[in-house]
């Protein structure tokens, strides 16, 4: 089994992302990051071995290791990779690679958790991955998950706006929550956190909070989920 990601798409966008998520970590307002961060943080043993699939340019990778994590970063993009290796990496015990051909050739429990920054919303058949993850993961290790949210207001209106923009065409599995959880209680796992909806103009609004906050605002939902 396969799993395709359009990953000359990322490759050629790579710059252009990597240089727009560090705009925000300079502003204070890279709340992926730091959702993810807390998340591990929460969850996962101290010193932990964790699976960054679909890591991008690394940003999270980065965060993770500079709080003690082990950090494996995966990515199908070669520009993202290049990225995620052209930052300073001195004294962190993080490394970055290709996801081969066969993406779910992955360490049977060889990670303590496994982080997905809106990667499964791109693969052919999530089902199929989410089952990698159930095997890559120790017994009560925990995979933190972020989904395309298909009841997102924002996400219709940018749908709209753009119907043929690539990162919203390519997209193959939108979730509501609930099928979110279905997804992966077929998997094997068990939601412990979420789903925290966010990525959307309302996240840094003061007075907004409510909003970016409910499934009606964020494009995006965080769930943590155990792996039964």
């Amino acid at each position: 089994m396969r799993i395709k990601l359009n990953s000359a798409l990322f490759t050629r966008s790579a710059g252009t992302f990597a240089a727009g998520i560090d705009g925000l970590c300079a502003e204070g307002k890279y709340l992926r990051g730091e959702l993810f961060l807390r998340a591990a943080q929460r969850f996962m043993p101290v010193g932990g071995e964790v699976l960054d699939y679909g890591c991008g340019p690394g940003r999270i990778s980065l965060l993770l290791a500079r709080v003690g994590l082990r950090v494996h970063g995966m990515d199908p993009a070669a520009g993202m990779i290049e990225q995620a290796n052209a930052q300073d990496l001195t004294g962190l015990d993080v490394r970055f690679s290709l996801i081969p051909e066969t993406g779910t050739a992955l360490p049977t429990g060889g990670f303590d958790a496994v982080v997905c920054s809106s990667v499964i919303e791109y693969v052919p058949v999530a089902a199929e991955l989410l089952t990698a993850f159930h095997r890559a993961l120790r017994p009560q290790g925990v995979l933190i998950l972020s989904y395309a949210n298909r009841r997102s207001l924002w996400r219709l209106y940018a749908n709209w706006r753009n119907p043929h923009a690539p990162h919203l065409e390519y997209q193959k599995n939108v979730w509501s929550f609930a099928e979110a959880r279905r997804e992966l209680d077929n998997a094997g796992f068990a939601i412990v956190a979420g789903p925290h909806f966010f990525d959307s103009p309302f996240d840094h609004r003061p007075g907004c909070g409510w909003l970016a906050r409910s499934s009606l605002g964020g494009t995006l939902g965080l769930v943590v989920a155990r792996r039964g």
